[in-house]
């Protein structure tokens, strides 16, 4: 009884593991085909529906970062997401050709994806369009933050670098970063009340 326990829940897993496996297309802008293989990467069918909420939000709104500004944001943290459940179902492929189970390892790759796709529905949960593109802005503005340590730690691994091509890639990752920062003094230069982040939530501001 056990045995067939066992093989009914791994089975489960696996069926899911298959979803994961389009999700993770999907997060690399592919379409699966009816064979099952992938389309090349194109952004296009994964734009708002044309008059939808969504598409709203985007129209007209911080044209210095882009077009889709408001639907791109909320589209990351959800891709983040189906990285993360590929990644457990390759692990849970790899531990049942050794017919072993990876609970612990699978548990919290599927966390983290619970945890990212929970900022696309903070993002974009609240009715008010204002508060949604306020969220955007103070989403990109808080991941700035969090980003400056691998910032820095490229800045001294380019810098160690004395290959031919050093100089080269020095200066795609400095116009990068000014590129990034230039957008995000951009958000930083509207009014505080123009941007909102789940910490200010959390703190009653």
């Amino acid at each position: 009884m056990a045995r067939l326990r066992k093989a009914q829940i791994m089975l489960r897993i696996t069926q899911r593991v298959v979803r994961a496996w389009r999700l993770g297309e999907w997060a690399l802008l592919r379409q699966v085909r009816p064979d099952n293989s992938s389309t090349d990467p194109d952004p296009v069918p994964f734009m708002p529906d044309e008059g939808s909420s969504l598409a709203l939000d985007d129209e007209g709104f911080m044209p210095s970062w882009g077009e889709h500004v408001v639907s791109s944001t909320a589209r990351f943290p959800v891709m983040i997401a189906c990285e993360n459940l590929v990644g457990a179902g390759q692990v849970h492929t790899y531990h049942l050709k050794e017919g072993r189970v990876a609970t612990a390892s699978i548990a919290t790759l599927c966390r983290s994806a619970i945890e990212a796709s929970a900022k696309t529905i903070w993002l974009l949960s609240e009715a008010s369009r204002d508060v949604r593109r306020a969220r955007c802005l103070g989403y990109n503005e808080r991941e700035r933050s969090y980003q400056q340590p691998f910032i820095d730690i490229e800045q001294e691994v380019l810098a160690q670098r004395t290959d031919p091509n050093q100089a080269a890639d020095q200066q795609r990752f400095t116009s990068h970063v000014a590129d990034y920062d230039r957008r995000v003094g951009a958000i930083t230069a509207l009014p505080e009340d123009a941007r909102e982040t789940a910490a200010q939530i959390r703190e009653g501001r």
